[in-house]
């Protein structure tokens, strides 16, 4: 007994002043600053601890800046309104520590002049510093709402936003140097979303933003983006193509939804072009010049209605980063006043499989994927169909392709047009308006192909591959037969077809679809995705 009395009076010495979980319950609810009997807000922040209200549907008018200890909690227990009506932030400055804001709604807080941030020298390119909080640390937000202010968050450490709203901001997004992590929040017509480092934003809207709605900035650990929305955004999601120096970084982008947005779905960064643009010294440009390469991962996406000056859907240059794989991806009816309809690559090397593309539109090449690919890399495209793009070049417009198991057909355009060597293997290419084939050689053609509608791929076999309404080879096609199974079985077909169905026997189909669909043929009709099996395991 004796030795636990004094255990416990060791633990007791170890305490602050003042615990973090003291509760303060302020009572004057007018300003800020408000006199009287009972604590105001400024006592209570500059006390710490945990922050209640005794302020039913109060507006609470703040009139000046506070700094609060470490750990501090603000809790407006979805009751309470504080009003900056315009004063300069940060409203919250905390040099430690962490700082806890929840179920309470903040606003009209206005910004500081640009500062660096606390970041390595590669990064500090310059921002503002956050007029709603300021941490030196850590910081949470659970069921908070902010709006009207400008560049509300500037966190050194960690972030982490839950179920929040973050309405009508200027300025930078919420920005945090650590890990950020974004659940079931909504990001509705500001200027800027939020950047992230690390970290992953999971079953959250993105809606008409006027800027860039989220942004993944020199990635320094993994970052996913799951299960969102982005609807009616200006530009929805940009991705640098570089690492922090720490290493590789790999960018997941799963199961999300990109609709209607107005300056593209999703594009590439380039630090080092955006450092040269603005006239950094020499030294810095060669130190970004040496970052390693991000590397992308997108899986079970849908790209619908997009707009952009190119690539609606996907706008990137891969030179600089890890490269790019699209698997399971839906593009249809995005539309790029350039090139590229749905995908717009330059250099590097993009691989997609497993994905539609359909009734994209642009004015230039590549009314599905224009991929300016250089002589070292090259588009590969694999268990897809590319079907009824709208355009005068062709749906694919690549300087170096490789195809294997894709229907290319009934497309306004040429089906495929490459100007390097490249190869097609198991293929169908049908009904494309303007010929199915440009700048292919006999010896591009491997295992077996059909062309129907046109005859200008050389060497390739001509008949009705009888599509039918989901451009699946009907019964008695011979596209059902011609398929080399030793194609089918390797990289990257993988044994599979478009809807994950397996590729059995000696031989194999041509194009997309193995044999028809025997499950998921509604979500076809119905312009959803098809899930592979990682998604059917869930």
């Amino acid at each position: 007994m004796k030795s636990c009395a004094l255990m416990l009076m060791w633990l007791i010495c170890l305490l602050p002043a003042k615990a973090a979980w003291a509760v303060t319950t302020v009572r004057l609810c007018d300003s800020d600053t408000q006199a009287g009997a009972g604590p105001n807000l400024q006592q209570a922040l500059a006390g710490g601890g945990t922050i209640v209200f005794a302020c039913p549907r109060a507006s609470v008018r703040v009139t000046s800046p506070h700094r609060v200890p470490p750990d501090t909690v603000l809790d407006g227990g979805d009751a309470v309104t504080l009003d900056g009506h315009g004063l300069p932030g940060p409203f919250i400055t905390s040099s430690s520590g962490r700082v806890f804001v929840r179920r309470i709604t903040i606003r009209n807080f206005t910004g500081r002049p640009p500062s660096r941030p606390p970041a390595p020298g590669y990064l500090s390119l310059g921002r503002l510093w956050g007029s709603v909080l300021e941490v030196r640390g850590d910081a949470e937000l659970d069921h908070v709402t902010i709006e009207s202010c400008i560049s509300p968050l500037n966190v050194s450490g960690d972030l982490v936003i839950s179920d929040s709203m973050f309405r009508a901001n200027s300025g930078a997004g919420p920005d945090a140097w650590g890990t950020t992590i974004i659940k079931r929040s909504t990001f509705l017509a500001n200027e800027s979303g939020p950047t992230l480092r690390s970290g992953r934003v999971d079953d959250s809207a993105f809606i008409e933003n006027t800027g860039i709605a989220l942004s993944v900035s020199e990635p320094s650990g993994p970052v996913g983006i799951l299960h969102s929305s982005f609807q009616r955004n200006a530009l929805a999601l940009q991705l640098s193509e570089q690492s922090a120096f720490g290493g590789v970084a790999t960018v997941s982008v799963r199961s999300n939804r990109f609709e209607d947005n107005t300056r593209g779905a999703i594009a590439s960064f380039d630090i080092v072009e955006f450092a040269r643009e603005r006239g950094m010294p020499p030294s810095m440009i060669a130190n970004l010049e040496r970052l390693p390469g991000a590397r992308y991962e997108l899986a079970y996406d849908r790209f619908l209605r997009n707009k952009g000056a190119r690539g609606a859907a996907i706008d990137v240059d891969l030179r600089r980063s890890g490269g790019m794989t699209v698997v399971g991806g839906l593009f249809i009816g995005n539309v790029a006043a350039g090139e590229g309809g749905a995908i717009a690559v330059r250099g590097g090397t993009l691989r997609v499989s497993h994905s539609l593309l359909r009734s994209n539109q642009s004015v230039g090449p590549g009314s599905a994927i224009r991929a300016v690919a250089g002589a070292a890399a090259r588009l590969e495209l694999s268990n897809s169909l590319v079907i009824e793009n709208v355009g005068p070049g062709a749906a694919i417009d690549a300087d170096a392709a490789a195809l294997a198991n894709v229907t290319i057909a009934r497309n306004e355009g040429k089906g495929l047009a490459v100007r390097s060597p490249s190869s097609v293997a198991n293929s169908i290419l049908s009904d494309n308006k303007s010929g199915n084939c440009s700048g292919l050689s006999a010896q591009a053609f491997h295992g077996g192909n059909l062309q129907f509608g046109s005859t200008d791929c050389p060497g390739v076999a001509v008949g009705d591959p009888f599509l039918d309404a989901l451009y699946v080879p009907e019964l008695g096609s011979p596209a059902l037969e011609l398929g080399d199974a030793a194609i089918c079985r390797s990289d990257p077909v993988r044994g599979t077809d478009i809807l994950f169905q397996e590729r059995l026997g000696s031989a194999c189909a041509l194009g997309a679809y193995e044999r028809a669909p025997l499950r998921i043929v509604e979500q076809m009709r119905n312009d959803r995705p098809a899930r592979g099996p990682a998604e059917n395991n869930r």
